[in-house]
């Protein structure tokens, strides 16, 4: 008893010196995209990629199971709390992907409108605003991602039945295949849904290769190591800790495994929930923030759904919780010091407190961010 009691005593000196406990901030709604909105299935409403960039927030959303397109690209001003008008109609039935490259933002079209003619859309700051124009230079039938590697543009898809590789060394005025692998193992068709860069090589998997992937060096295609040892495929890749990480699926606001390669091996990376999933990460400086499903067993073998949170790590293994989000979380970005979440129906969320600006802010960010808080100071 005298033990407890001297306990008891300690944690309340302990708390007393900390001060009051930090109270979690809220999730603010701030706006609906009214092109997403319109959208006429739910998995078309969902906000499914959130992108900062010239000091507004982009979105992407679509259904391109259902043909849903053309995909209505306007931008988000924290400053106003407002979608500005239609910038483009981008002739996609989805945008899941969002690339910064070169100070411009890519949106690769996942799945063309356009008969046999795919590409992307490509914004491009001006001041306080941005101009956007489409571009489809290559047959394609997906173009699923965007690559900066070795002073070219690349672009990674399918064309017809075939998983392809396209590249471009002239900013992206011509292109042409630097890839193409043909079904084998008993598959119609294949596809290649992302690329990463690590260590001066470019890697992509085809999605029937279970056991091996594409690597470029520079000078030569070559296979490489199994990237997904767990099932799945790479898509949304980024580099961090010194390692190539990537979630192991692409699709409106799907939670997946996400894995990490070493240049040598891959292995899952765990987040310290059931499932270790992921439905969006977003890398800033010297941190990664991942938007995680929190899923519970249900008697029976089953999983639900309870809740969704945002947790951050500097390396990986360690995990830090920093706000519990709205259920219907779906993705999430980060400007300048302020994080905002996309997530179903259309709707846009804001956190109430800032998150630690984090260092190497590029000027485009840096500037951005100054001009938010200019309006919002006027």
């Amino acid at each position: 008893m005298r033990q407890s009691a001297e306990s008891a005593v300690v944690l309340g000196v302990l708390l007393y010196l900390a001060g009051p406990l930090h109270a979690e901030g809220t999730f603010d709604l701030v706006g609906t995209h009214p092109d997403a909105a319109a959208q006429p299935t739910s998995i078309g409403k969902v906000l499914a990629a959130l992108s900062a960039f010239n000091g507004k927030i982009y979105a992407g959303f679509g259904d391109y199971d259902t043909n849903t397109g053309p995909i209505g690209i306007r931008a988000f001003d924290p400053a106003t709390n407002t979608f500005g008008p239609r910038l483009l109609n981008s002739p996609t039935e989805a945008i899941y992907q969002f690339r910064q490259i070169g100070g411009k933002l890519y949106a690769p079209d996942i799945d063309p409108t356009t008969s046999q003619s795919g590409g992307y859309a490509v914004g491009t700051a001006s001041g306080a605003s941005e101009t956007w124009q489409h571009k489809a230079p290559v047959a394609a039938v997906h173009i699923f991602d965007i690559a900066d590697y070795g002073g070219s543009l690349w672009m990674a898809g399918a064309q017809n039945n075939n998983a392809m590789v396209w590249r471009s060394t002239d900013n992206g005025t011509t292109w042409g295949t630097s890839l193409s692998v043909t079904p084998s193992g008993g598959y119609s068709f294949v596809r290649i849904y992302g690329m990463g860069v690590l260590d001066n090589r470019l890697y992509v998997n085809v999605d029937a290769e279970a056991s091996k992937s594409r690597v470029f060096d520079g000078t030569a295609w070559f296979d490489g190591p199994d990237l997904t040892p767990g099932g799945g495929y790479m898509a949304n890749a980024g580099t961090f800790a010194g390692s190539l990480i990537y979630q192991s699926f692409q699709g409106a606001g799907t939670p997946s495994k996400m894995y990490r390669f070493d240049g040598t091996s891959a292995s899952s990376i765990a987040n310290g929930t059931l499932l270790d999933q992921f439905y969006d990460y977003k890398i800033v400086g010297d941190r990664m923030y991942g938007l995680i499903p929190e899923f519970v067993l249900i008697p029976g073998s089953w999983v639900q759904l309870q809740g969704v949170v945002v947790k951050w790590t500097d390396n990986l293994v360690e995990w830090h919780t920093l706000a519990t989000a709205p259920i219907t979380s779906r993705s999430l970005a980060i400007l300048g010091d302020q994080l905002f979440i996309g997530a179903t129906n259309a709707q846009v969320y804001q956190y109430s407190d800032p998150v630690p600006e984090p260092a190497g802010l590029s000027l485009l960010a840096l500037a951005g961010l100054a001009a938010i808080r200019r309006r919002k100071a006027s």
